[in-house]
């Protein structure tokens, strides 16, 4: 892509910073800023979050909207979950609308990123009142069909998302979805899904930057060869919980990751003196389904 004297402009809305990313949703947009500003491109994030130590993630000209306290008390009362929050936050809050929309005039993007689809309640207004001269794409970059993942936790004992959050979530996704010029999926079940809402879906599945070999890999190896200690390494969130739960009535379990290609091939033993595994998912027992991989091949 040439460089132009008036680069392209590129404006991300969502409800975590990007400048230090560690979870999956931060990589993915973080890596969508550095690619576009390296094509030349000039890119902001607008940030609305509950969460005040996230100030200092904020890059030069980005924006920073902090729900008041009073807010903040009132979601902790009625237990919401932080991203519903921030939907429900944006859609009463008109001063905070009105912020973002002179941040976006100011800035006068090609492009606009909903990361996530909890600041479409802003940007629908913005889209409604803005100058005629604006110019600018939508995008709804999903990382997952929200509704649906609402609900499922709704329906999780204990999970803490009601039917009121899966609900708000349907309201916003949908409109977002078949209002936007491009949907980002990153699988083709989730692409499938919203292309019930808009033709103009793409698949872009997630991933992250090479890495190199961490320092002292070998020593960690050697630390854990032969240790008779399942190992949990993944995502704690409950929705995902039901996908691993076999049908015999033993409860959840999960895929191990320690060390590298534990592919199943291994299965950790059924006897429960050789687990010492305190997670609550599996109250101190063997789950007997987990992959074995703890750089030792005993059957």
């Amino acid at each position: 892509m040439q460089h132009h004297a008036d680069p392209m402009r590129y404006v991300s809305l969502g409800t975590y910073p990007i400048r230090q990313p560690v979870q999956g949703g931060q990589l993915r947009a973080n890596a969508i800023h550095k690619v576009l500003r390296d094509c030349g491109w000039e890119t902001r994030h607008v940030l609305v979050t509950p969460n005040r130590g996230a100030r200092r993630e904020m890059e030069a000209g980005d924006l920073f909207i902090e729900m008041p306290r009073r807010f903040r008390k009132q979601m902790a009362r009625r237990k919401w979950r932080s991203d519903v929050a921030t939907a429900e936050f944006v859609a009463r809050s008109r001063s905070h609308r009105l912020e973002i929309a002179r941040f976006l005039d100011d800035f006068r993007p090609d492009v606009i990123a909903v990361e996530q689809c909890w600041l479409w309640p802003a940007l629908r207004e913005y889209v409604e009142t803005c100058s005629p001269e604006a110019r600018f794409s939508i995008v709804y970059s999903s990382h997952n069909v929200e509704q649906q993942l609402l609900a499922q936790e709704a329906a999780i004992a204990g999970a803490g998302t009601d039917l009121w959050s899966a609900r708000r979530a349907a309201d916003i996704e949908s409109d977002l979805a078949a209002n936007a010029d491009l949907v980002v999926a990153v699988s083709e079940q989730d692409a499938a899904y919203f292309r019930t809402l808009n033709p103009s879906v793409v698949v872009a599945a997630n991933g992250v930057w090479p890495r190199e070999t961490p320092v002292g890999l070998d020593r960690w190896a050697s630390r854990f060869a032969g240790l008779r200690t399942a190992l949990f390494v993944g995502s704690g969130q409950s929705a995902q919980r039901p996908r691993f739960s076999p049908d015999d009535g033993s409860g959840p379990w999960f895929p191990l990751s320690l060390g590298a290609d534990c592919g199943g091939r291994r299965r950790c033993r059924s006897d429960p003196q050789r687990s010492r595994i305190p997670a609550a998912p599996w109250r101190g027992q063997c789950p007997g389904r987990v992959a074995w991989h703890a750089g030792r091949r005993d059957p």
